[in-house]
């Protein structure tokens, strides 16, 4: 499998490999139709940011553009490098630059992305179109996309029996269902394409130690294959869930082994194919109702520090999965687990750490101030005294808090090295609305959009950018 885990071999040829080229200028007072506004496919999309002509393109604002495509993006501060994610397609720019690479493939942009006072512009048309969308221009700024990008499938004729499609010398096995070896699934089944027909998935295991993942449908005598691929990698997790959604995913998890732990795959089956929502690493996986609104979320729990976890719980919003900030019934199960360990199984900053942040998490925000103060006392190892300050600092703002706050921000923000920390630029904004600087308010919640979409709270932060360009009549 090629592990769709940040690569940085792209990102790197861009680095060093293309001629930086003069940021872009884009004209403030210059805007593509009436520049608050996009009509794609017959919906019309309020933008944060004006857009901008570029030639026979159209410049949005990153942010923007993910809100309109749906694709997931990160950004590496310091090296004008962003990398965007639709399904399986992959598209790594340079601010400045006309160099491209495209799924591995280099190409030229034209014109090149550019940053206005701490927001990224990306050309829609090169971009869109390099994800996977088809695209043809209406009146003014109505847009057409087709997304046409689709893993492909191809049902064959039916046959008597599922083993048919199986190698040469392979054989059915269970997988886990939620990391437990004594809790297996069969080949799971749903509907997974909305049709009324059931589709079924199970995990093989062929000669050399390698395995694959065969999706079907049909009943005994008359099976169709719908999808199959092969792995080098055992397989970990099976399941399917719709977490809210109108049809039910297929998720399928494959053990790269210490440490990485797994590779979580969500694919959502279309008319035209397969679309890859999700991609993510994990040691512990659990799909239930985490916060008792009905619908099942997504805990990823992604080993640190001796036996503690980064745990990240995922909710579909619609048109992907999104990091949650706060889950209080959930990561109080979280803060259970710590209470549970023994002494010394984890290191002790890591352990107060992590435990810091689960408070944060599940709203008390008190016990993460304490713990934050208390694991910076401790002797100094990871993490450095800088993140705990970020989360202190984050824990000060939600109890409004926003003076003691803003110093314990700016240092962890001003630390280097240190984390790419979105959230705490969504707190620092915060700060600097309540205590009356609207324009470093703005600078700072542009910057924390920029960094990327696929944190907690990125939602919250776009939200806000909107109500406070609108109330400050920017």
């Amino acid at each position: 499998m090629r592990v769709k885990i940040l690569s940085f071999i792209s990102l790197v040829f861009i680095l060093l490999f293309t001629t930086a080229a003069p940021a872009a200028e884009i004209n403030p007072g210059a805007n593509a139709g009436d520049g608050n506004t996009i009509n794609v496919n017959g919906k019309s999309f309020l933008l944060l940011y004006p857009s901008r002509p570029a030639g026979s393109d159209i410049y949005l604002a990153l942010c923007d553009f993910s809100m309109i495509t749906g694709c997931t993006y990160r950004t590496y501060p310091g090296s004008g490098a962003i990398s965007l994610f639709k399904g399986a397609r992959r598209l790594d720019l340079v601010i400045g630059s006309p160099g491209a690479n495209i799924n591995g493939r280099t190409a030229t942009v034209s014109p090149a992305p550019a940053e206005v006072d701490g927001t990224i512009y990306i050309p829609f048309k090169f971009s869109a179109s390099c994800l996977g969308y088809s695209i043809s221009s209406g009146d003014g700024n109505s847009i057409s996309l087709n997304y046409n990008c689709y893993i492909k499938i191809s049902p064959g004729d039916p046959t008597d029996t599922i083993e048919d499609f199986l190698p040469r010398g392979a054989d059915f096995v269970d997988a886990p269902q939620s990391g437990s070896s004594t809790d297996t699934l069969k080949p799971t089944k749903a509907d997974l394409d909305g049709d009324g027909n059931v589709e079924y998935a199970s995990f093989y295991k062929g000669v050399g130690n390698k395995y694959g993942l065969l999706l079907y449908n049909g009943t005994e005598g008359q099976y169709r294959r719908i999808w199959q691929k092969d792995e080098p990698f055992a397989p970990d997790f099976l399941g399917t869930d719709s977490f809210g959604g109108s049809k039910p995913f297929l998720l399928s998890g494959w053990d790269l082994g210490d440490p990485l732990g797994s590779f979580l795959e969500v694919y959502s089956l279309e008319e035209d194919g397969l679309d890859v929502l999700f991609t993510g690493l994990y040691h512990k996986i659990e799909i239930a109702d985490l916060d008792a609104d009905g619908c099942n979320e997504l805990a990823l729990w992604q080993k640190d520090q001796g036996d503690t976890y980064s745990v990240t719980i995922l909710k579909w919003n619609g048109s992907r999965l999104i990091p949650m900030e706060i889950c209080p019934g959930y990561y109080q199960k979280v803060l259970e687990y710590y209470s549970s360990q023994p002494a010394g199984a984890s290191p002790a900053r890591a352990l107060y750490y992590r435990k810091a942040e689960a408070f944060l998490k599940s709203g008390n925000f008190d016990q993460a101030i304490k713990y934050s103060l208390d694991g910076m006392r401790l002797p100094q190892s990871y993490p450095s005294s800088q993140t705990f300050q970020g989360m202190r600092g984050l824990a000060l703002v939600e109890i409004n808090k926003c003076s003691d706050a803003f110093p314990l921000l700016q240092s962890a923000l001003d630390s280097s090295p240190g984390p790419v920390w979105p959230e705490l630029r969504l707190a620092l904004a915060r700060c600097y609305f309540e205590g009356g600087s609207p324009d470093r308010g703005l600078l700072e919640l542009s910057r924390a959009l920029s960094e990327g979409n696929d944190w907690p709270g990125f939602d919250r932060a776009y939200r806000m950018l909107g109500e406070k360009l609108q109330q400050y009549n920017r």
